[in-house]
């Protein structure tokens, strides 16, 4: 898959400021592995939608408070 320059710059700038990266270390028997985590917070859906659509995942939908 090619991404656009424009299109993975404007991904780039909406994950700096709305998304948080985690990396994990995750135990097994054999020996330890890393994840990789980026969570995008937002209100609105279609702003996130083209994440799915280049990287794949989910979006999940939360009410206030939850």
């Amino acid at each position: 898959m090619i991404i656009d320059d424009k299109e993975l710059s404007w991904q780039a700038g909406i994950a700096d400021g709305e998304g948080t990266f985690t990396i994990t270390k995750q135990k097994s028997k054999r020996s330890p592995f890393y994840r990789a985590f980026i969570s995008i917070t937002n209100t609105n859906q279609d702003l996130l939608s083209p994440f799915v659509g280049t990287w794949g995942g989910r979006i999940y939908n939360k009410k206030r408070g939850e």
